[in-house]
């Protein structure tokens, strides 16, 4: 299984977005899986098969690709300047 990024995602930033947005969509689809399960909406088998065959390994992919692209943009030294701004930006507005 692997991450198709749309082709607006070209810079390891736009990517690393677009992973944590599929990450955040994929654990709400696993929340209502469990609800279905919960509720008797879908078998124990069909959870587990769900868990196995789709949530692992679309997880595994996402995680690849957000790690991948943290190690490409962590040599970057744009990345970092920028990085350590916005993150100072953000504390300082708080």
């Amino acid at each position: 299984m692997k991450v198709v990024y749309p082709v607006t995602a070209t810079t390891e930033a736009s990517k690393l977005s677009f992973c944590y947005r599929l990450d955040g969509l994929l654990r709400l689809e696993h929340n209502d899986m469990g609800a279905k399960f919960m509720s008797g909406q879908i078998t124990e088998v069909e959870w587990l098969d769900y868990l196995k065959n789709t949530f692992e390994l679309q997880s595994q992919a996402i995680h690849f690709e957000i790690n991948k692209n943290r190690e490409i943009a962590s040599k970057s030294t744009y990345w970092a300047v920028n990085l350590k701004t916005a993150i100072v930006k953000e504390v300082e507005v708080i």
